[in-house]
């Protein structure tokens, strides 16, 4: 059973290493923001929908459904950054 559960989790760990992560998020107007993934240095323009806080990190839905939810965590931003996300949350 153990070898299964650890098997299990390799293969998550894989599959979550894979996915592209966004290395830069910058906003535009209110709702355009550009975001740049590592794999790639294409700069892409997305309308974000909807904030989620989970108290740690901050859960980021696009418009477009084929851009998958990013997660902002709260030690990737400056303090500074992480009130103001925060406070979109709130405020919407």
């Amino acid at each position: 059973m153990w070898m299964v559960c650890i098997v299990a989790a390799l293969i998550s760990l894989k599959l979550f290493n894979m996915q592209p992560k966004a290395d830069q998020i910058e906003q535009l107007e209110y709702d355009i923001w550009s975001i740049r993934y590592s794999s790639s240095r294409e700069i892409q323009q997305v309308k974000i929908i909807q904030f989620i806080d989970h108290y740690f990190y901050i859960a980021v839905h696009f418009e477009n459904k084929k851009i998958k939810p990013s997660i902002i965590w709260q030690d990737q931003v400056s303090k500074n950054q992480w009130k103001s996300l925060k406070n979109r949350c709130k405020f919407g």
